[in-house]
């Protein structure tokens, strides 16, 4: 207990910390705590394999009372028959502990002490037969062999290892299939055979150095068996949070070597510091405590006093009050960290968007949906309807009336308007406003957004539909992920940033280390990392998008006409560590190489809560309020554009 359940509680409450584990910060704490999760708790909460510790534990509450029967039933039988007894007593229960796991597996009680009984049996077999042998010196026929052949033993375990567990005779964990209980229960009964036939030669050596002693007993094999209990804490959390992080696909076709080699070189520095830092400590003390009490027990002849290293002296008190006090102190300040920011407003959820026009309309689902000509329907739970080249909005006409300023604003779902209903988003926003002048002149402004555009895909519709319009300006909208395309290197992994613990203060600083990091160096695996790569590091997709920009500034500019380029800014993070602001620089630098002017719109948002703009949980698309903040940004913005850029006269009321 000294060694199993101090590093066991450490363990549970850092992993639980990072990356986070289920149930070890819910009201169900205690069962995960306690070892109590085989019985009331879940296989998934806590760390998994632990499930093992809460069948151990149960064993050795129940051992006393299994000891005590069976030396009652022996009793009054003779010496050197009551092992023989005893043996047949397990024998009986070990045949019982079959059908149990069999009726545990049924009931779905895999993990509890009833299913794994029989291997508790094989064990105190063994162990009886070990105490007979040093008592009586007796050695049965069997164990000559074993002893004399261990190499056998060890290969016909490896043997029976390769069947159940390589074979594909027997269910794998995560195959989804359906297996017959009696299958499951011989996959069970052949484990148990592979234990014992791995394990004889370590309980009963033969002293010759045959080839599973001298492995038993080399010096990396021995330093493994010290950390063993470390790794055997730390490896499956490690395990999970590498493939989710996409650790699998370091080495191509090869995910379990990719998982292996760092899960088992973490894993063993982990259990290295466990043994070091925790488990041996604790055992010292343990074996200190036994040592002293057993010199006073001689010195005395009963109990005596404690000794200086037991913490029920005073002197022992001393000696382990400043590592107890370090330890209770940052205990209590993470308890009132951890109060404290639970005391934090959870942000309250978006409710959904109600468009009670869009109620029982076909679904829209792609982009050839959303271009399909006078398409009426919704999408995302609005209403969306098309004009007859098939871009949102009403028709306009072909050629352009008589005292009309047409503005065509080119981009992605946020232009579209995503989320939203037409006239909610920022191209009709910025119409309305520019109309709201009275100035003499009509404007129209052309929503040419598309869900899922890029930039070469916007530059296509430009030159196949916009410019048909004859636009007087075309703005183009640009978002970080314009760049998405044939050259375009993926890495994102979504599992990557899904990680949340139940602790809200870890979580609350984990936030703020993500937000720091994004901006000093990107990891591999999230969306900033895998923006870095294609903007900076491997810039073949920027590239083209330079050309685009080129030859976006060459089309209407050919035309005589002005254009401009409207940054949407992410809804993430909206302060000082915004991660996206070297993305839009290195686009407004492209833009402006070719006389491309650029209008900001991070300012504007700069100091407000992002996830108060998305349009849906889960969905960054700005929501109405967002659309509005755009369409005013980009007002502001066109009105610093040159007069001529307004067909010689700029509108007659600027800087709204």
């Amino acid at each position: 207990a000294f060694r199993i359940l101090p590093a066991y509680w450490v363990a549970l409450t850092l992993l639980g910390l990072w990356p986070g584990l289920n149930g070890v910060f819910t009201q169900d704490w205690w069962l995960y705590y306690g070892l109590l999760q085989s019985y009331w708790g879940s296989f998934y909460g806590g760390i998994g394999p632990a499930w093992s510790l809460s069948v151990e534990a149960t064993f050795y509450l129940l051992l006393p009372a299994v000891a005590y029967g069976m030396a009652a039933a022996s009793s009054k039988v003779p010496a050197r028959q009551r092992h023989v007894l005893q043996s047949r007593l397990l024998l009986v229960s070990g045949i019982a502990g079959v059908g149990l796991n069999w009726l545990a597996r049924s009931q779905r009680w895999p993990d509890s002490i009833i299913a794994n009984w029989d291997w508790f049996v094989l064990g105190m077999w063994l162990s009886l037969v070990r105490v007979r042998l040093e008592t009586e010196g007796a050695r049965p026929r069997w164990l000559d062999w074993c002893t004399r052949n261990p190499s056998v033993l060890w290969l016909a375990g490896f043997g029976f290892y390769s069947i159940v567990a390589l074979s594909g005779l027997f269910p794998r964990p995560l195959d989804g299939q359906p297996y017959p209980g009696y299958v499951l229960t011989l996959e069970h009964l052949l484990y148990a055979i592979v234990a014992v036939l791995l394990f004889l030669p370590a309980a009963f050596p033969s002293g010759e150095r045959t080839l599973p002693e001298r492995v038993l007993t080399h010096r990396a094999i021995a330093g493994l068996g010290k950390v063993s209990y470390g790794l055997f804490l730390w490896h499956a959390p490690l395990l999970s949070t590498m493939a989710k992080g996409g650790v699998a696909a370091w080495i191509p076709s090869h995910p379990f070597l990719s998982l292996l080699v760092p899960t088992v070189s973490l894993g063993v520095a982990l259990g290295w510091l466990s043994y070091v830092l925790i488990e041996r400590p604790f055992m010292r003390l343990a074996q200190s405590r036994d040592r002293r009490r057993q010199e006073e027990g001689r010195r005395s002849g009963s109990g005596g006093p404690a000794g200086p290293h037991d913490w029920r002296s005073v002197e022992g008190a001393r000696v382990w009050m400043k590592p107890a006090a370090v330890f209770l102190g940052a205990a209590l300040a993470l308890l009132i960290g951890e109060f404290a920011a639970r005391r934090i407003p959870e942000q309250p959820p978006i409710p959904p968007q109600v468009d009670v026009y869009a109620e029982g309309l076909r679904v829209l689902h792609t982009d050839q949906d959303l271009k399909t000509p006078h398409v009426y329907g919704q999408y995302k739970g609005v209403l969306y309807y098309s004009n007859k080249d098939g871009f949102r909005g009403p028709d306009f006409e072909v050629p352009k009336p008589e005292g009309v300023f047409r503005i065509a604003i080119l981009g992605d779902s946020v232009t579209m308007g995503s989320g939203v209903r037409y006239k909610q988003a920022y191209p009709y926003l910025l119409q309305e406003a520019l109309n709201a002048r009275h100035d003499g002149r009509r404007y129209e402004v052309m929503n040419f957004g598309i869900d899922g555009y890029d930039f070469t895909t916007s530059l296509a519709e430009l030159k196949q539909h916009a410019l048909a319009y004859d636009p007087d300006l075309v703005v183009y909208g640009f978002t970080v992920n314009d760049l998405e395309g044939p050259l375009y290197h993926v890495s994102y992994n979504p599992f990557y940033c899904a990680w949340a613990s139940r602790s809200k203060l870890v979580t609350l600083l984990w936030r703020q280390y993500l937000a720091v990091r994004d901006i000093v160096w990107p990891a591999w695996g999230t969306y900033t990392g895998e923006l870095q790569d294609n903007f900076f590091d491997r810039p073949e997709a920027f590239a083209q998008f330079q050309l685009d920009m080129a030859e976006f500034a060459s089309l209407v500019h050919g035309r005589g006409k002005c254009a401009a380029m409207l940054v949407h800014t992410q809804l993430a993070t909206l302060n000082r560590f915004h991660p996206f602001l070297r993305f839009y620089a290195a686009a407004r630098n492209a833009a402006e190489r070719q006389g491309v002017p650029v209008i900001d719109t991070f300012p504007a948002f700069e100091g407000r809560n992002g996830h108060d703009l998305w349009v849906a949980d889960g969905d960054p698309h700005p929501n109405p309020e967002g659309h509005e903040i755009l369409a005013k940004t980009l007002l502001a913005g066109l009105d610093q554009l040159p007069p001529s850029c307004w067909g010689g006269a700029a509108p007659a009321v600027r800087g709204h």
